[in-house]
This record gives structure tokens, C-alpha cells and sequence, in this order.
């Protein structure tokens, strides 16, 4: 009698499992067929778009109003030019490379609303410190140069609230911190870093967010049109960028064969209301590579994974994925691939359990 119980135990269990799956496998196949047709919608809007003469701009992220503004060098050395939250200019001055970061963070804490432009002209600044930008409502302009953390140091440190930053053909690279972002630590709210032109942060080693970090306070985010190269999160999570606050917007990017310890190989989104957009995930032989991990209400959209890139999601529910594109053994694998898994060896341990019950109720009753 308990053996008979047991046995319909199971098989009421069993098949209340294949009707999960059976539905499951339906719901696939018809966001499979709506992928298929998005993604034929999508090639042919971008083959449409192709024919259109495209107007000369930046990486496609959103420019500002007169980005490079003055601060423009004629001597071949670096100029920097800064002016107050009322107009008044306190300097307009040639500089040289191993002073202009201190310059930088010395007119970035004398009060909110500052103007700093920066022109490199063409030169390399290799830091002997961190550029600490502790001021807020303070606007940065840089262009036409690199700037070196030489493994040693990161390389911005953004302290205070509405702090705009544009980068216009410049290369921040190998920034260093035992802590987390190493080319940017982002401390407060409403920090919009724009890329202009060729921009990239390359070589850049955090615990997390290898690149960029978002912190508790920094909500109200936004960074554009920078290409992301061989970051590293070399303890946890977030190769390139890693947020840690809501209402973080990532758009018109490039990541390049970055990488995590842990996960988000580009992207590790731990906080509600991010938004990934026009992105492209290139990948790598590293399996982690690129890949986008979301740990919080996030939308994707418009954006390109190839070379084994995924994108993974603990939780369907936290994602909204349109019009995302997946080639070269890339994929989405929200639930983080797991899910499948489970269930397969679920139904393969009941079933292999119910024809040994079956057998024995048989036996019982000759």
C-alpha cells in the first residue's frame, strides 16, 4: 500500500512537471519566432539606414554644446584654460605634462560650477597621483592626449554631485587600484562622462569594475561612446563597469575582450532601472569575456554580442531585452543557463524512479 502510494506520488508529480515543460517549450518557441522576426525588422531598418548619407560625429554617444569650448594650444604644449561658475576666467595658460593633472585637480576643488579645458596636444601624462574632481556641478573638458596610470594609480576620482566630463580623442589606460574603477571612482549622483571622437579606457585593473564604478551614491548616471579594451576585475565582478545604483544609463559602447574574476566580463549591473543601449559586446576566448550579468531590473536594447558574449540574468524577471543581436556562439542566457539544467535531471531521476516502482508494483501483484 505504501509502495502503490509512493509510486502516485511520483507520477502525479512527474507529469504535473512535463505540462510545466511542455508549456515552457511553447512559450520558447514563440519568443523564439519573435526574436526571428525582430532581428529580420532590425536588418532591415539597418540596411535601409545604410543608404541615408550619415552626418560626421562622435562615437555615437551624445555630444555637448561646443564639447571642446577653448583651452585650445597653438605651442604644441598642453593649455588649460578655466573659468568660474560666473564666467570670470582664472586661467589660460600653456602648461606641461607633469603638471596639468595637478592643475586639473587643483581648480576642480575651489567651489561648484567650475569650467576646466583641457588640450593635450597630442601629449602622453603619465600621473604621480590621482585626479580628484571634488567639486560639484564642475564640467572637464579633455581632448587630443592620453593620460597613464602607469599600473600605479587610478585616474579619476569623482567626489561631488553633477559633474559632466568629456573626453574628445583621448586614451585613458592602465589605471590601478586595489579597490574598485580604476580609470573612474564615481561617488555621487548625476555624472555624465561623454566620449567624443576616439575614446578609450584600456589596461585597467579594479577588485571591482575594472574600468568604471559605480557606487551607492552615484544614481542618475550616464556614460557614452567609449571603447572599453582588456579591463580587468580582478577580484569580483564587472570587468569594465560595474553599478551599483539605479537609473544608470550606458550607452553607444564598445567593449573589447574585457574580463571579471567573478561575473560580467563587461557589464555587472547590480542595481534597478539600468539601461545598456546601442552597445557592442565583441568577446574573446575567455568564456566570461564581454559577457553582461544583471542582478536588478535592467533593459537591453539595440545591442550586438558576438564572439561568445552572453548575456545572463539571474532572474527572467529583471531583464527586458529588443532588438539585441546574437552571432558567433554569443547568447542570452537569462536564468543564467541553469534553469534547464535542473529540470532535465529532475525528469530524468523521476522517470528512471517511476519505471522501478512501476516494475515492482507489477511484480507485487502476480
Amino acid at each position: 500500500m505504501l509502495l502503490n502510494d509512493g509510486y502516485n506520488t511520483i507520477q502525479k508529480a512527474d507529469n504535473r512537471l512535463k505540462r510545466y515543460i511542455k508549456k515552457e517549450k511553447k512559450m520558447k518557441k514563440l519568443v523564439s519566432i519573435m526574436l526571428a522576426v525582430v532581428m529580420i525588422l532590425s536588418l532591415s531598418v539597418t540596411a535601409f539606414a545604410g543608404l541615408i548619407p550619415k552626418t560626421p560625429g562622435g562615437n555615437g554617444g551624445t555630444t555637448p554644446a561646443n564639447p571642446s569650448g577653448g583651452g585650445t594650444t597653438s605651442s604644441g604644449k598642453p593649455h588649460i584654460k578655466v573659468t568660474d561658475s560666473k564666467g570670470k576666467e582664472e586661467t589660460n595658460q600653456d602648461t606641461s605634462e607633469d603638471k596639468v593633472a595637478g592643475l586639473i585637480a587643483e581648480y576642480a576643488d575651489k567651489g561648484e560650477g567650475y569650467t576646466i579645458e583641457v588640450d593635450l596636444a597630442g601629449s602622453e601624462v603619465e600621473l604621480k597621483d590621482t585626479i580628484v574632481l571634488n567639486d560639484g556641478k564642475l564640467t572637464l573638458s579633455i581632448k587630443n592626449g592620453t593620460i597613464d596610470g602607469q599600473g600605479k594609480y587610478r585616474i579619476f576620482n569623482v567626489v561631488d554631485h553633477h559633474t559632466t566630463i568629456n573626453l574628445q580623442n583621448v586614451t585613458l589606460k592602465d589605471g590601478y587600484t586595489t579597490d574598485d574603477g580604476a580609470a573612474f571612482y564615481v561617488n555621487d549622483d548625476h555624472v555624465t562622462i561623454n566620449g567624443i571622437g576616439t575614446v578609450k579606457i584600456e589596461n585597467c585593473k579594479a577588485d571591482d569594475g575594472g574600468a568604471i564604478y559605480f557606487n551607492g551614491d552615484a544614481e542618475y548616471g550616464k556614460v557614452s561612446g567609449i571603447t572599453y579594451t582588456k579591463n580587468t576585475a580582478s577580484d569580483d565582478d564587472g570587468g569594465a563597469i560595474y553599478i551599483d545604483d539605479p537609473h544608470i544609463s550606458v550607452t553607444n559602447c564598445t567593449f573589447n575582450g574585457n574580463t571579471a574574476n567573478e561575473d560580467g566580463g563587461a557589464i555587472y549591473a547590480n542595481c534597478d532601472n539600468t539601461l545598456i543601449s546601442g552597445c557592442k559586446f565583441t568577446g574573446g576566448t575567455n568564456g566570461d569575456a564581454d559577457s553582461v550579468y544583471v542582478n536588478a531590473e535592467t533593459t537591453i536594447t539595440q545591442c550586438t554580442f558576438t564572439k561568445k558574449a552572453q548575456l545572463v540574468a539571474d532572474d527572467e524577471d529583471d531583464i527586458t531585452e529588443t532588438s539585441n543581436t546574437y552571432t558567433q556562439g554569443s547568447g542570452s542566457l537569462v536564468s543564467g543557463g541553469t534553469l534547464w539544467i535542473i529540470v532535465a535531471v529532475v525528469v530524468v531521476v523521476l522517470a528512471v524512479v517511476a519505471v522501478v516502482l512501476n516494475k515492482k508494483k507489477k511484480g507485487a501483484m502476480k
